[in-house]
């Protein structure tokens, strides 16, 4: 040992290393540890020896690989470093319908936690297979951290969904997905397919992620969210995908939440934002900014189905090639109920909503710069010439946000202090975090404007 003393924090890495493996140095079967040893493209490392090669690849076909006893009751982790700019983790083995990582897509069929190294050094991209990135199979999860998702491209006929990742559901259970910290981007679907980023039809989680450049030649540019899918958004950014016909951010039609999140520069056909006709979707503490539908209805969401919107700001939208196309809603069919509660919709110059038979319902105090909205003044409801908002930028929190102005001591910002402070169920915060209320009453839409306090003059 070169009279050199062994530290402490050493001897405890070792007896964890001992610890986790056999006698031949083979970890043990069930909540393992891999970390990946290279970014080349390889099947047949041996993971699960300590002194081996270890791909990532490799890794996801250990975990595949274990007894089904194992695999239900544990999780596998596996460890992915950041690379050095300009490398990435780059599949490039040939095959599909094989349905065990060994070929093609990283299939998941066992439940697997993947922790990069930041999604700007961690990048996995298919673009060398013509395959989609993930498919995780149903009963399995699959939580990615810290990494970037891209290169996807799909146009099997076979393989129908998701050109980055495809979460399935068969009629026993369904796959999971949580993503978290991560990107998915610059993956595509086509020969008349759906979801260009995210195909899901199980459950999947976004947090703190970002959905963008994804593209569909159907609808779901960003994500398509099928029957029985449950897709949950927070904290996350869903811009600049594009489908040919519906939904270039999310093509829902299954049930869909998102609180804290922007959808903004997307394109489709209609419903630029958000295509939905599924069975639920409600949008808290969000923003849908600066999409475009660019032959019809609904540039940031056209519905066939009821929705809700709680403290939302719909802005700057656009729809159609004919002026008075609607611009931020479209609600198409008498089952296209829009309720709306402490939102706000600026379109100006525009016909900010249209309806096909369908209709809205004021649960309180949401301010349009306009008449389209079918708004309730008895209920708090503001229709108004001028809404003071700045442009979609980084005002704090997670996402970007239009911040609200505060206009003058004679032309006022309607929006601002318009909610009573003992509103029933209001949100404490706005999308970035801020406290509600900062003034005297609580602000319409997504932002707060955090005001200074008052001073008040010296009692003489």
């Amino acid at each position: 040992m070169s009279g050199k003393r062994i530290s402490g924090k050493l001897i405890v890495l070792l007896a964890l290393a001992i610890l986790s493996a056999d006698a031949n140095g083979q970890l043990a079967p069930g909540n393992s540890t891999l970390t990946v040893t290279t970014n080349a493209d390889l099947p047949n490392g041996s993971c699960q020896f300590l002194s081996s090669t270890c791909s990532l690849r490799a890794a996801i076909i250990f975990a595949n690989s274990l007894p089904p006893r194992v695999r239900y009751g544990s999780v596998v982790t596996i460890q992915l470093p950041a690379l050095a700019t300009g490398n990435e983790y780059l599949l490039q083995i040939l095959g599909q319908n094989e349905g065990w990582a060994w070929t093609g897509d990283l299939d998941v069929q066992s439940h697997i936690v993947i922790n990069g190294g930041g999604k700007a050094d961690t990048i996995i991209n298919a673009i060398g297979i013509s395959e989609r990135v993930f498919e995780i199979q149903p009963g399995w999860s699959l939580t990615l951290s810290g990494v970037t998702v891209k290169g996807g491209r799909v146009q099997n006929p076979a393989k129908d969904i998701g050109g980055g990742i495809l979460i399935q559901r068969d009629q026993y259970s369904a796959g999971n997905l949580v993503l978290v910290d991560s990107d998915v981007t610059d993956n595509t679907i086509v020969d008349s397919r759906v979801g260009g980023g995210i195909g899901n039809f199980g459950n999947a989680t976004l947090i703190r992620s970002r959905i963008f450049k994804n593209s569909s030649d159907i609808g779901g540019g960003g994500i398509y969210n099928g029957p029985y899918g449950n897709l949950t958004i927070t904290d996350t950014t869903i811009d600049n995908n594009s489908a040919i016909n519906t939904g270039g951010g999310l093509y829902n039609v299954g049930a869909v939440t998102a609180d804290r999140s922007t959808f903004n520069d997307n394109s489709a056909r209609r419903g630029g934002g958000v295509f939905h006709t599924g069975n639920a979707l409600t949008l808290t503490n969000s923003t849908i900014s600066g999409n475009k539908a660019l032959f019809a209805d609904g540039g940031g969401l056209f519905s066939s189905s009821g929705f809700t919107l709680f403290h939302v700001t719909a802005a700057f939208n656009t729809s159609g090639v004919q002026t008075g196309t609607p611009t931020a809603l479209y609600m198409s069919g008498v089952s296209a109920v829009a309720t709306l509660k402490n939102s706000l919709i600026s379109e100006p110059g525009k016909a900010a909503c249209g309806f096909y038979l369908g209709s809205t319902i004021s649960q309180g105090y949401n301010l349009e710069d306009g008449n389209r909205c079918g708004l309730d003044p008895s209920k708090g409801d503001v229709n108004t010439f001028y809404v003071g908002l700045g442009p979609l930028a980084s005002n704090g929190g997670f996402t970007q946000t239009h911040a609200l102005l505060p206009g003058s001591f004679r032309f006022p910002n309607p929006a601002i202090d318009r909610i009573p402070t003992g509103c029933a169920g209001c949100l404490p915060a706005d999308q970035r975090g801020v406290a509600r209320p900062s003034g005297y009453g609580i602000d319409i839409g997504a932002f707060e404007y955090e005001q200074f306090p008052i001073l008040q003059p010296w009692p003489f």
